[in-house]
């Protein structure tokens, strides 16, 4: 767990996230709050100036636990403030981006605090600066932005007011941590002692535990990276001892849960595992005794670490469990940033399904089955938390259950990267398989890149084959027994890290491609399909862009693509000046339509707040889109299909790639057709002729997929994988 300090206000609140600014400049009239009493019954006189009022209720809410509605009282509290009371604004602003913190709501709190920063620097305000700087740091770390980090980090420890020791030793060990981090092998030793001598000296008070306990986190790493190790692995623990005693002085619940966790942490450090495990052991009591989810999960997870370094597999995979099945009940992973989703989330379900898939080896019958679908229920649990974690949000992607049966004819693959070796998951006919392939990920991830590169440019030639081959002989060669066993006519794909970024239907035996021998669909998660319901296409609403607008080039052949489509299905056709987001709106908000097709510009970043769709007159955004579209979920006629013929992401981007993936989900469609990069707009055009053709024929969508792309494969200038690879079908296949 990675603590960046933070605090204001109820510690608990933002604990999982660290310590932020101690004290502001503005003085906010207490408040005594009684069981029985609200929080706006509660607030001072009417002497006091509205905006205080109600920022004084804001903090009891806060204390309260009740986030949301001190966000609205903060809210409030900015349209009541004096237009010259800028040390008001000031303290909602750094209030506001702290519980914007809070929530995971990483750009909204970049805004607050910023917008607060803007006013601190005036001559009088510079005492709110250090606190706004710390918290700006903090965003910053969550937005992938170290050197911004590292530059607030380095302002707010020296900005800090003499009074505000606090705050100078919590920006300073903040520093240390985005040094640590982001600059690895930086000489942190001497700095560290200097924080540590300045931390003990600090008076005595819950806030100090806090920081003890990051710098015990700081010791305990810098034991694996600089010696002597011994040294800093005690350093580490008396820190820890040195929280917990403060912890039990103030009755901070919370903190002994966490001081237990970082003791055990640092006793581990020292080669003490079964110490370890007993304060790891007290530190899960009392997580789970005050219903402290948000730790009780990491602690679940270190006894797991701890019990399998002892080699107890049984207890270790039980505590992995726990730990899995916590963190299910909480949203957390929805809402944490994309940094430490990689960092507090992902591990988990790895080294759980690392030593669910170590313990199967040797297994026959009924014991391996079970163990297996094990793996196969965490595996999907970890890909529906990592579309969750790119949308930002639990209720956006809806978990339909258990993983979906796939049918007789479908044979659906999970691979899974591991550093040291790629493990293929095949479930078919109700059974599951086990296939170990002997490559590092490194030397996977590069052969990935390079057939990414390669099929792309449709000048490259053949360049491309050699890349396709290898990804054959390593995914596809180990399970031919299999294969030819099952004679399945659609492969469906589960994809996981770099493999999101490239199309399996490439991959290439020798003599064919995939796609020659099999119909193939994506999915981010086999549950987030739901039941077979397949009915008739009602009617298609068609939208495209064939002229230039808002700085993106034409599309020329777009409008032979919807001509196309309104010959061979029931369609309502807007291109061009009628395709407008007010139109586009209206009509799926109508209903009737069981297909939207958008031949425009579209890209998928990163961050999907960055990622949109084109129109005539605007973008539309992946939120928006759910807006419009998503309405439909839970009608009788949702949206089965969304096609989207234009799209990009960028070459190794695997989050990007998570969201096209995510698309469907996110739009409330049962399935998408989309591209992984921009394709000549002839060739698209000719694809999505063929692929509406043979959907008319009553063909499944990756049926349907699988013989467009064939056509384009047997037509001389486009049977480069350029032209016909990219396009995925995402979702349900069928």
């Amino acid at each position: 767990m990675v603590r960046l300090l933070a605090g204001g206000g109820s510690r608990s609140g933002w604990r999982v996230h660290g310590i932020a600014a101690v004290t502001y400049a503005l003085a906010i009239p207490t408040m005594a709050v009684g069981a029985d009493l609200a929080c706006n019954d509660a607030a001072p006189g009417s002497n006091v100036q509205p905006a205080l009022r109600l920022l004084a209720e804001a903090d009891c809410y806060r204390s309260n636990g009740e986030v949301v509605r001190s966000l609205d009282s903060l809210q409030a509290a900015l349209a009541a403030v004096e237009r010259r009371d800028s040390a008001t604004t000031i303290a909602i602003y750094a209030r506001v981006g702290q519980l914007q913190l809070s929530l995971g709501n990483n750009t909204a709190a970049l805004d607050a605090l910023s917008r607060g920063l803007d006013l601190a620097t005036a001559p009088e305000h510079e005492d709110s600066a250090a606190g706004l700087l710390n918290d700006l740091g903090r965003a910053y770390i969550d937005a992938d932005r170290p050197l911004e980090a590292l530059a607030a980090f380095a302002d707010s420890a020296r900005l800090a007011p003499a009074g505000q020791l606090e705050l100078m030793v919590s920006a300073s060990i903040n520093l240390l941590r985005a040094l640590a981090e982001n600059r690895p092998g930086s000489a942190l030793g001497a700095r560290l002692d200097a924080q540590r001598t300045a931390a003990l000296a600090l008076p005595v008070s819950a806030t100090k535990a806090e920081i003890l306990l990051a710098l015990a986190a700081l010791y305990r790493e810098a034991a694996s990276a600089e010696s002597p190790a011994a040294d800093r692995a005690a350093r580490a623990a008396e820190l820890a001892r040195a929280a917990l005693a403060l912890a039990d002085q103030y009755d901070e619940t919370a903190l002994r849960a966490d001081a237990y966790g970082e003791l055990g942490q640092a006793y581990a450090a020292q080669g003490d595992a079964e110490r370890a495990l007993r304060v790891t052991r007290e530190a899960q009591s009392i997580a789970q005794r005050a219903g402290l989810t948000g730790t009780l999960y990491r602690w679940e997870w270190q006894a797991g670490r701890l019990l399998h370094g002892l080699g107890r597999t049984g207890e270790s995979l039980q505590a992995y469990q726990a730990a899995i099945d916590t963190l299910g009940a909480t949203p957390i992973a929805a809402v944490t940033s994309r940094r430490a989703f990689q960092r507090d989330v992902l591990p988990l379900y790895e080294e759980y399904a690392d030593a669910m898939l170590a313990s199967s080896r040797g297994l026959e019958g009924a014991a391996a089955d079970a163990v297996l679908a094990d793996v196969q229920r965490s595996v999907e649990r970890l890909r529906v938390a990592e579309v969750r974690n790119y949308f930002e949000n639990q209720c956006s992607v809806p978990d339909v259950g258990s993983a979906a049966a796939a049918g007789t004819d479908a044979l659906v693959i999970y691979p899974l990267l591991f550093p040291d070796r790629l493990e293929i998951l095949v479930s078919t006919g109700g059974s599951l398989r086990q296939f170990t392939t002997d490559v590092r990920l490194p030397e996977l991830e590069r052969t990935i890149r390079l057939l990414r590169e390669a099929i792309e440019d449709g000048e490259s030639g053949a360049s491309y084959l050699v890349h396709a081959q290898q990804l054959y002989a390593w995914l596809i060669e180990p399970l031919h027994a299999v294969l030819e066993q099952a004679a399945p006519s659609t492969l469906v794909l589960v994809p996981d890290g770099a493999l999101r970024t490239v199309p399996f239907a490439v991959f290439h035996d020798g003599e064919r491609f995939l796609v020659e021998r099999y119909a193939l669909a994506t999915t981010p998660a086999l549950s987030l399909i739901g039941a077979v319901n397949v009915e008739p296409v009602s009617r298609v609403l068609v939208n495209g862009l064939s002229a230039p607008v808002q700085g993106f080039a034409a599309l020329p052949f777009v409008t032979q693509e919807l001509d196309s489509i309104a010959a061979t299905m029931p369609s309502r056709v807007y291109a061009d000046e009628s395709f407008v987001t007010a139109t586009l709106e209206r009509e799926i908000l109508a209903g009737g339509y069981s297909i939207v097709h958008m031949a425009t510009h579209a890209q998928f970043e990163a961050d999907y707040r960055r990622s949109f769709l084109l129109t005539y007159d605007d973008v539309i955004t992946l939120d928006e889109l759910e807006d419009v579209m998503g309405s439909q979920r839970f009608t009788d006629r949702p949206i089965d299909l969304l096609v989207l013929s234009a799209c990009q992401t960028a070459v190794g981007d695997e989050r990007a790639a998570l969201g096209l993936a995510g698309v469907a989900v996110k739009a409330g469609a049962r399935s998408a057709l989309a591209s992984l990069w921009h394709i000549n707009d002839e060739s698209t055009a000719l694809l999505v002729a063929e692929f509406y053709r043979q959907l008319a024929a009553s063909e499944g969508r990756a049926a349907a997929l699988r013989g467009a792309q064939l056509r384009l494969l047997n037509e001389p200038r486009f049977s480069h994988p350029a032209f016909w690879a990219p396009f995925l079908m995402i979702g349900d296949w069928r």
